[in-house]
């Protein structure tokens, strides 16, 4: 299968190897399974959003292309993460 044709897949696919890269070492180390959800689902979110992303784009991008997109939306995804469960409640209204 050609994933030049497939922009959506081979996003999935450039998102898929840092992720099982965090699982297999979470699962080697033993580690907390929510401290790994944390940073696996922000990747699974900037992973299918690159790869919208990729198919509604005019052009085909590059493998790099695709690289630092999706490590751009998985920091800002990421970050959004943070602030949503910091604690901080705003009264409403204010």
């Amino acid at each position: 299968m050609d994933l030049k044709r497939h922009p959506f897949l081979t996003a999935i696919g450039i998102a898929f190897v840092p992720l099982a890269l965090i699982l297999l070492l979470s699962w080697a180390r033993g580690g907390n399974p929510e401290a790994t959800a944390k940073l696996v689902g922000p990747g699974v979110i900037a992973g299918v959003g690159v790869g919208v992303q990729a198919s509604l784009a005019a052009t085909r991008w590059s493998i790099w292309g695709y690289v630092w997109r999706f490590a751009l939306a998985w920091i800002a995804v990421f970050i959004l993460f943070i602030v949503i469960n910091s604690g901080v409640a705003v009264p409403a209204g204010r």
